[in-house]
């Protein structure tokens, strides 16, 4: 599980100055930040399925894959 300290509150994140990598079925935006770790914060569209639990697990699963791979992540950015 990925700790509070490494969650981006999505309402925080600005909408403009943004790097942006678009793949099929994944959008990536970048910002650096001027702390010593990333953070990740992740939206799953209703498109994906109308009902909430199973877009939850989906969070959880990349959140969990996002914690296991911490070590490989460069630090200073937010990522959403």
């Amino acid at each position: 599980m990925l700790s509070k300290k490494f969650k981006l509150p999505i309402g925080e994140f600005p909408r403009q100055g943004l790097g942006t990598t678009n793949g099929s079925f994944l959008t990536i935006k970048t910002l650096p930040n001027d702390l010593d770790f990333s953070r990740f914060g992740i939206i799953i569209s209703n498109r994906y399925d109308k009902r909430a639990v199973y877009r939850n697990k989906l969070r959880r699963k990349l959140f969990s894959f996002i914690s296991q791979s911490l070590n490989g992540i460069k630090p200073g950015y937010d990522i959403l």
